[in-house]
C-alpha cells in the first residue's frame, strides 16, 4: 500500500505519522505503530486499541513507559486516524477484531496482551470471545490472549 505524506498539524503527530508503517487489509490501507525493538525484544507484546472518534495516537503518552515492558502494536482502525476510510463500507465490530487479528498473524504473534479503552474496549471483547471459542489443546491452532485491561 503506497503511503502518502499529510500535513500535520503538530510535530508529535508528524513523529508519530512518520514511525508508522500500513497493512494491507481486505483492499484498505490500515496504518500502526509498533515499538522500534518490536522484532527483537523478548518482552510480551501488548496491542493497544483506541477509541471514539481517536486513533492510534491516544497512545503516544504512555508509549515510552510502556515500550519499556511490552513490545507494542497500536493500529488506527479502519475508518480511524490514518488508516482507510472507505465511504460506503458496513463498518463491523466483527472485521475491526479481524483487522486486529490479522495484524497478530503479520507480526507472527501468537500470545499477547490487550490494553483498550471506548470502542477499543468492544473489539477486544470481540476478540476475547473468539479466543475463548477456539478449540484448546496441544495441538489447536490458537493465539492466546493473556490479559485484558
Amino acid at each position: 500500500m503506497q503511503r502518502s505524506t499529510p500535513a500535520l498539524p503538530s510535530a508529535r503527530l508528524q513523529q508519530w505519522f512518520d514511525a508508522g508503517e500500513y497493512l494491507p487489509f481486505r483492499g484498505h490501507s490500515i496504518f500502526y505503530r509498533k515499538s522500534a525493538d518490536f522484532a527483537t525484544s523478548k518482552h510480551p507484546v501488548l496491542v493497544l486499541i483506541h477509541g471514539f472518534p481517536t486513533a492510534s495516537f491516544d497512545w503516544q503518552a504512555l508509549w515510552p513507559a510502556l515500550a519499556e515492558r511490552y513490545r507494542l502494536l497500536a493500529p488506527d482502525l479502519l475508518g480511524y486516524g490514518f488508516s482507510a476510510k472507505p465511504l460506503a463500507h458496513d463498518y463491523s465490530i466483527p472485521e475491526q477484531a479481524d483487522l486486529i487479528e490479522q495484524l497478530l498473524a503479520e507480526h507472527g504473534v501468537s500470545d499477547w496482551h490487550c490494553l483498550a479503552h471506548d470502542v477499543g474496549d468492544t473489539v477486544a471483547q470481540e476478540l476475547l470471545a473468539r479466543a475463548i471459542a477456539r478449540p484448546a489443546g496441544p495441538n489447536a491452532q490458537r493465539g492466546r490472549l493473556r490479559s485484558l485491561a
